[in-house]
């Protein structure tokens, strides 16, 4: 009796695996989260060395728009719209920042694409951009291939120079933690740039990646979440080379943690139907401010 109760739940989890197998993190997980992060590492190289890194040059004090978690989907994209319009219509913002599971269910890479090309009414501030990392999401029902289709890489890093000056501001570092993991090679790259931009006096040097560090709560459970290790050797490094913050999504809920003398910035979900959807608004200058644009 008991072995056939555990196979008739067994049946119903499959069932309701199976039926929500387009949205549900479980599924996808056992769908294929594409290739290993090592594999995505070297792509993501390939197409860097090809076409190289971003220099922004900017005002000395500006602002950067920072979302993640906006889980799209054929009629559910509205507050990604209505981020995309913000920091287009802010002048002091040059770019913004997406910080994974930019969708929700399959082949709607192409639809997170559009709602990044909407203007707003009398749109003048000129070239834009916004860069952005694989989340686990992004990379479920093995879509690797379509993230490298639209967004190209998801390791790389981008600086930003004076305007007036032409010094060094600020240098962002861009890391894949999709599948909870950095893996070996991109571990290495990542220590090999802090290793040397630490010593080339930027203001900052910002870190944005999708999984968080530190547990708010058990939302997620188990989903992409580092190992203990790799944790404890991530922190070390940021620690080491005085990395100003850490930014990162994943877990939906606001977070604000210092550790070893960093800030991580874990982002409340920009999803439509999360109550506490937002998006942050980061000020960079001397020093560094934020504050939370709520949409519900």
């Amino acid at each position: 009796m008991l072995v056939k109760r555990i196979l008739i739940l067994f049946g119903v989890m499959v069932a309701v695996m199976l039926t929500g197998c387009d949205r549900n993190d479980i599924p996808g997980i056992f769908n294929g989260t594409s290739p290993h992060a090592n594999e995505r590492f070297t792509a993501s190289m390939e197409w860097n060395a090809a076409h190289g890194y971003a220099t922004l040059r900017v005002d000395d004090e500006y602002k950067g728009y920072v979302a993640s978690d906006s889980h799209i989907e054929e009629g559910k994209d509205a507050n990604l719209k209505r981020f995309v319009l913000a920091y287009k219509a802010d002048k002091d913002c040059p770019f913004a920042i997406h910080l994974g599971d930019m969708i929700n269910i399959r082949n709607v890479h192409s639809l997170f694409e559009q709602d990044l090309a909407i203007e707003p009414e009398g749109y003048v501030k000129g070239s834009d951009t916004i860069f952005t990392v694989a989340g686990n999401h992004d990379l479920f029902f093995n879509q690797w291939g379509e993230f490298l289709k639209y967004r190209h890489t998801s390791t790389f890093y981008v600086e930003t120079l004076s305007k007036t000056s032409g010094k060094k501001l600020d240098f962002y570092i861009f890391i894949d933690s999709g599948s909870g993991t950095l893996g070996t090679e991109q571990t290495e790259w990542l220590r090999q740039m802090l290793d040397e931009r630490s010593q080339m006096g930027y203001r900052h040097i910002i870190i944005c990646t999708h999984t968080h560090f530190f547990e708010v709560d058990m939302s997620q459970g188990t989903t992409s979440c580092y190992a203990l290790e790799e944790t404890t050797t991530l922190t070390s490094m940021f620690s080491k080379y005085n990395v100003s913050l850490v930014l990162t999504g994943h877990n939906h809920h606001f977070k604000e943690n210092i550790y070893g003398n960093v800030r991580y910035l874990t982002l409340d979900a920009l999803k439509d139907d999360a109550s506490n959807a937002a998006y942050l608004i980061l000020e960079v200058g001397a020093g560094l401010a934020y504050s939370e644009n709520k949409l519900n």
